[in-house]
């Protein structure tokens, strides 16, 4: 090797700035990939105490108050990720001080739903007078294995679509006809709420 291609080698080769060493340029990815790791805990912090508070909250409370709490989107922060317009309005509502007074619809038909339950008979077939999705699915989880539908055919419901396709709301002078279909109680609104009617007897339920 010759004096000039010992000087071009040299020109190629990687320089490190004066006065750093080789394993203080190495060390600076582990310090990059630390920094990173000590602010995602930061950040997660308040998680933590959102996970605490939830588990607190939760602790000790009976079946009804414990989904009732897990399906309020007011209350649980769990139920507002990744719902961006449902946090818009609970930030908006916590800078005027009313978050606490708000009513999450999907956790009051959960405990509507969770309570009727009991007081339906194992043998039940249940005619949901009102199309609503929610009571629907709530209803064929927590009141199973007695059977609900929307519609006199009992058609099969997979989503919102096509349970509203099958809805067909009754007056209450047909529902002798869901009797003679089997069906033995009716959800139905009766002056602004849920009331069930018990077909084999006409007895109203009260709503929880």
């Amino acid at each position: 090797m010759t004096a000039s291609d010992s000087i071009a080698e040299d020109d190629t080769a990687p320089q490190t700035p004066a006065g750093v060493t080789e394993r203080q340029i190495h060390r600076v990815p582990r310090l990059v990939f630390l920094t990173a790791i000590c602010g995602l805990i930061l950040l997660s912090t308040r998680a933590f105490f959102d996970y605490g508070h939830l588990a607190t909250a939760l602790w000790g409370g009976s079946f009804v108050e414990r989904g009732m709490l897990g399906a309020d989107e007011w209350r649980n922060f769990l139920n507002r990720s990744a719902r961006l317009e449902m946090q818009r309005s609970y930030r908006e509502a916590r800078a005027l001080g009313v978050s606490d007074q708000q009513v999450s619809g999907l956790a009051l038909a959960w405990s509507w739903t969770a309570q009727i339950g009991d007081r339906l008979p194992p043998e039940a077939r249940v005619y949901l007078n009102v199309p609503n999705s929610v009571l629907y699915f709530f209803g064929t989880t927590m009141w199973y294995p007695r059977k609900v539908a929307v519609g006199p055919s009992g058609a099969l419901v997979r989503d919102d679509e096509t349970l509203q396709a099958a809805a067909e709301s009754m007056d209450p002078d047909r529902f002798h006809q869901l009797q003679e279909r089997g069906y033995t109680h009716v959800v139905t609104m009766r002056d602004n709420r849920l009331v069930v009617v018990d077909l084999r007897d006409a007895a109203e339920t009260p709503s929880p």
